[in-house]
């Protein structure tokens, strides 16, 4: 065949292929198809104050979709064929967050579409079709179309070119800003790009309260804390639009102070209460809200050491009833402050900036660094500022506590600096600063004041910035010391999941230690290990003499505790106590704790007795009470029988106790886990812990189970198990002279009889659970006086 016949052979082949190819089915996506950035009507607005970026706006409407098929050439004899690529185009109507506010900016992915800052109702045409890639070949096209602003007015405004281009009609949505990306082609919207999930949309939004229609309503671009913490008692769309006045004078006052210091904000709320957004932002400018004693008005002010201390007010020894000071808050001083701020020009991207104080670094003789967020801190200028506040504020001890006094003080308020005198405390032109006040009630007799304290502990000087300066030259603790007062323990079971675990309570032996190494030798052999980082507490004393069968207890001091059912108790193990009586240990728990400030007591209600492996015990005052949440426990998990030595190497601020200066201290465990639970509620004659009885004796109990993953209070009179293989030995004795007078292993019921003819005595009950030849880890033991009839 020669070449041309060839070559018309393989030219008509190829027309007639491409003729009977079917075409390819390239369809657009419908609306229903199209996935927008945000469409949720139970979305809650944000509230913008200063600066913000806008993420995941809602939009309100959309509509004029249109998708235009890009046709390219499809080779020899076929022209052009669809690609399967489109374009598309819609309207889309979004709100942005409370206004009224500026539209500073416009994003759509991470690409910025230049737009030129709008206020009020403004428009403006954006043509950037191949912003993210060449929409001809499916790169990702672009934004083309008109961007319309509307800042959000009390009114509201409706937009008529909304309810035009989309068909439906709008609310006027007073006070909230809004944006319409559309365009008014004939057919379609704005061009949206080359996918039918669209690029999100982020406003880069400003609002600025100005409620006062002041001029320092901004500072550098940023939001006056001031005029919002107004708007957010009185706004009625987004504050919390109180009836009481606001002092608007000291807003006035406080607002030229923030100008002056440079201290602009720039915060986005998504979500929360009026309450939290205003303790931040209080928290922000270093201020406090309190109410004018006279007037009644909200008041707030900035807490600034401008005052003349000549000048202050002073409350002494004819003027206190009572001060304590709470500690020198040693255990929160820190070294160094590192503050987490979002730099708004630099694409609101978070940062941190650190203040070191190094005096504070080598007097406490370790790295205390303590991490704050101001999100609202809009640059790293202004995050400077607030990260020196707060170094000079936290890497300096300082003492706290609470005063009660006459009725000197009953207009005084929150944030006021005052001076302390009181003699019996050796305080002495001290310069404190009102926490919180109770003005108390002018009809009682008493009439007393309270106020809670905290020292200002040097002039910062009439500026809030500054150089962070030093701490004191002088030791800021004590020299470390052997610990001598402590509680060793072995848990029981439920208080631990891991078997023969140790757990110990120590008392601070210098007064201002932070701490103790906690080192075990598991084997007593003489090798040490540190086990863990111990924390120091103090017990609780019982304040009186208290029976078996008492569910009321009153303790020295306060309780850091809170009121739980006794599900909850049973089942999470909250308000546990271990008691240390002369009679043994007692574990208990309490569904209820009142503290009263005045006798520094705290009531124990609803107490549930002899929990675990124990039994309730008599009381005395002075017996230590130990409340299990402060108990340090050995990460090491010991044997059955271990005999284990440890040693608790002090830390203070001066350094580490020598470990040969640490007394070693022995702890043989006993067992615990392995033992049965011994029985409850056991009476005599149907009586709990009679003072007296008459023969003959019957002994009854309920039967308790270990392995039912639940606490039992003693006096339950329920049977619970027993627990396979449980058997009880039951003793009677003359406890006068210690003879035993019948003794009964093997019980596995729930009583035991005992009679004696003819005389009178004390007799002494004791019963043991056993199982597999192991006891219970007490023995449960009674004494009576005993007589026949």
């Amino acid at each position: 065949m020669d070449p041309l016949t060839y070559f018309l052979i393989w030219l008509g082949t190829t027309i007639l292929t491409a003729m009977l190819t079917p075409k390819p089915d390239f369809d657009p996506a419908s609306e229903e198809d199209i996935s927008l950035p945000t469409v949720s009507q139970s979305r809650r607005i944000p509230l913008v104050i200063g600066q913000g970026l806008v993420t995941g706006p809602n939009v309100l409407d959309k509509g004029n979709l249109f998708t235009h098929a890009i046709r390219v050439s499809g080779g020899l004899f076929k022209g052009k064929v669809d690609s399967g690529i489109f374009r598309y185009y819609m309207d889309m109507f979004f709100s942005i967050a409370w206004g009224p506010g500026e539209l500073l900016g416009v994003k759509m992915g991470d690409h910025d579409l230049g737009l030129t800052p709008m206020t009020g109702t403004a428009e403006e045409v954006i043509s950037l079709a191949n912003l993210w890639g060449d929409d001809s070949t499916g790169g990702g096209g672009g934004f083309v179309g008109k961007v319309r602003f509307n800042a959000g007015v009390d009114a509201g405004i409706i937009d008529t070119t909304v309810e035009a281009r989309v068909g439906n009609i709008q609310p006027g949505y007073p006070n909230v800003a809004t944006v319409l990306l559309w365009h008014d082609w004939k057919r379609g919207g704005a061009y949206m790009g080359n996918n039918p999930t669209f690029k999100g949309v982020k406003f880069h939004y400003a609002y600025y309260p100005n409620p006062l229609s002041a001029v320092d309503h901004k500072i550098n671009g940023h939001a006056n804390v001031a005029y919002f913490l107004h708007d957010l008692n009185k706004d009625p769309q987004w504050g919390r639009d109180i009836g009481g006045t606001i002092d608007l004078t000291a807003i006035s006052a406080m607002a030229a102070t923030l100008a002056t210091e440079g201290l602009g904000w720039s915060r986005t709320f998504y979500n929360g209460d009026a309450a939290a957004m205003e303790a931040e932002a209080l928290e922000y400018v270093s201020g406090v809200r309190t109410r004018n004693p006279l007037t009644g008005q909200i008041t707030y002010k900035l807490l600034r050491d401008d005052f003349v201390v000549g000048n202050l007010l002073s409350l002494g020894d004819n003027e206190i009833i009572d001060l304590y000071i709470d500690g020198s808050s040693l255990s929160v001083t820190a070294t160094e402050v590192a503050v987490t701020y979002v730099d708004i020009a630099e694409g609101f991207k978070r940062k941190t900036i650190t203040r070191t104080n190094v005096a504070a670094r080598t007097q406490l003789g370790r790295r205390v660094p303590m991490a704050l967020d101001y999100l609202g801190a809009p640059d790293g200028a202004i995050a400077d500022k607030i990260a020196t506040r707060e170094a000079r504020k936290l890497t300096v001890p300082k003492r706290r506590g609470k005063l009660w006094c006459s009725r000197e003080a009953w207009d005084w308020s929150t944030g006021e600096a005052f001076i302390i005198n009181w003699s019996p405390e050796g305080m002495s032109g001290v310069i404190a600063r009102i926490v919180n006040i109770n003005r108390g009630n002018i009809l009682d007799v008493n009439g007393r004041v309270e106020i809670d304290w905290l020292e200002i502990p040097f002039d910062y000087g009439t500026g809030v910035f500054g150089d962070v300066g030093s701490t004191p030259t002088v030791p800021l603790t004590g020299v470390p010391a052997d610990v001598t007062e402590f509680f060793a323990f072995e848990l029981p079971d439920f208080a631990t999941a891991s078997p023969h675990k140790l757990g110990l309570f120590a008392v601070d032996p210098v007064g201002d230690s932070y701490g103790f190494d906690w080192q075990i030798d598991s084997a007593s052999g003489g090798t040490w290990f540190v086990d863990s980082d111990g924390q120091f507490t103090t017990p609780s004393d019982v304040s009186t003499t208290y029976n078996e069968q008492a569910v009321t207890l009153i303790l020295d001091g306060w309780i850091d505790a809170q009121s739980h059912t006794w599900a909850d108790i049973a089942a999470n193990g909250y308000n546990l106590v271990l008691l240390d009586t002369a009679n043994g240990q007692e574990w208990i728990a309490f569904t209820g704790a009142a503290y009263n400030d005045t006798t520094d007591e705290t009531t124990l209600t609803g107490v549930k007795r002899g929990l675990f492996d124990t039994y309730p015990k008599e009381m005395v005052a002075t017996d230590a009470a130990w409340l299990l949440d402060e108990a340090n426990v050995s990460d090491h998990t010991f044997g059955a029988t271990d005999d284990a030595d440890f040693r608790l190497i002090d830390k203070t601020a001066q350094g580490s106790l020598a470990e040969g200066s640490a007394t070693v201290r022995d702890f043989v465990f006993n067992n615990r886990h392995g033992r049965p639970f011994l029985p409850g509620n056991i009476k005599i004659d149907s009586v709990l812990f009679p003072a007296s009885v008459t023969g003959p004796l019957t002994a009854s109990w309920a039967h308790r189970d270990k392995t039912g993953g639940a606490l039992r209070d003693w006096f339950d009179t329920t049977s619970y198990g027993p627990e396979s293989g449980v058997t009880y030995k039951v003793e009677w004795y003359n406890d006068d002279t210690s003879a035993l007078l019948q003794t009964t292993s093997g019980i596995t019921g729930t009583s035991d009889t005992w009679t004696d003819t003819g005389n009178s005595y004390n007799v002494r009950l004791e019963i043991t659970a056993q199982r597999g030849g192991v006891d219970s880890f007490e023995t449960f033991v009674f004494v009576t006086a005993f007589s026949q009839p």
